[in-house]
């Protein structure tokens, strides 16, 4: 129950800067709730990746980094929130981000298809589709962005990034928990497999 305490505090953390925005509450306190639940998020990944390390090492026939690569690739998502507070959203920010956040959900499917092929929770298929879709919806949000089909200034791609990854860190926090205990039943089944991976 303790690995869920991270996941716990950032639910808490994101639901109260999120009802302080709406509420107009003080941009003092936004930014502090915004702030903490920026570093809770980073020891969540921080976890995240010891145990990515763990089911690296099960990988047979892939690199043997994809899941740790995935999870240093969160960065991405990750500063874009304070980068597009700095600037205005606009086509620019969404042409940088582009690129990366697609090799983001790339990795994203191999990681999710490399952790069903191993613990088989249906979870991670579930995972496995979604970031295969948003393969082709990110993009698509840039494009309505740029033709301006649904109106003038409506910042589809900015509005994806927050209603998306605000919901994507909350399940982390949940996630991480998940893998770390796959991660120790499939190693206690398989004592070939080394025991040094069962301390993720």
């Amino acid at each position: 129950m303790r690995s869920l305490v991270p996941g716990v505090v950032l639910m808490l953390l994101l639901l109260a800067a999120l009802v302080n925005g709406m509420l107009g509450g003080p941009q003092s306190l936004g930014l502090v709730l915004w702030s903490v639940a920026g570093v809770t998020i980073l020891i969540i990944l921080t976890r995240a990746y010891i145990i990515g390390a763990g089911i690296d090492r099960l990988d047979r026939l892939g690199s043997r980094y994809t899941v740790r690569i995935h999870i240093l690739l969160h960065v991405i998502p990750l500063s874009y929130f304070p980068v597009a507070y700095g600037l205005a959203p606009g086509n620019i920010l969404e042409g940088v981000y582009l690129i990366p956040i697609i090799v983001f959900f790339i990795t994203g499917v191999r990681t999710w298809k490399l952790c069903f092929g191993l613990f088989g929770s249906k979870l991670y298929k579930m995972f496995q589709i979604g970031n295969r879709q948003m393969l082709i919806v990110f993009p698509a949000a840039v494009v309505l962005d740029m033709t301006g089909w649904l109106a003038e200034g409506t910042e589809v791609f900015s509005r994806l990034m927050h209603v998306y990854f605000i919901v994507h860190f909350l399940m982390t926090g949940i996630t991480v928990p998940l893998m770390g205990r796959d991660l120790r039943r499939y190693v206690a089944d398989s004592p070939g497999e080394g025991k040094s991976d069962a301390r993720a």
